[in-house]
């Protein structure tokens, strides 16, 4: 659970909301220190092979499904590293 502005925030709910969205492979949700909420959501973001996604779109699509505390403050893109050998 992450308390955003004293609001209980699910990361499972904003996960499903923003993996929803396409080109979106996999989401975490995050709590980070905030000066505001005390945390704030940051989106960590895992594209489909030949997706092209940017954070004003992913934060567009999730305010239109989300409660405004709920929607992340940021949205990071992860490139996965191949496997270790």
């Amino acid at each position: 659970m992450i308390i955003s502005g004293g609001l209980n925030v699910s990361p499972v709910e904003v996960e499903g909301i923003i993996n929803d969205i396409a080109g979106v492979k996999e989401t975490s949700i995050i709590g980070v220190p905030h000066a505001d909420f005390g945390e704030g959501l940051v989106a960590v973001i895992i594209a489909s092979e030949g997706a092209t996604l940017e954070e004003s779109q992913v934060i567009r699509e999730a305010k239109g499904k989300l409660a405004t505390f709920k929607v992340p403050k940021r949205v990071v893109f992860w490139k996965p590293c191949s496997a270790i050998p």
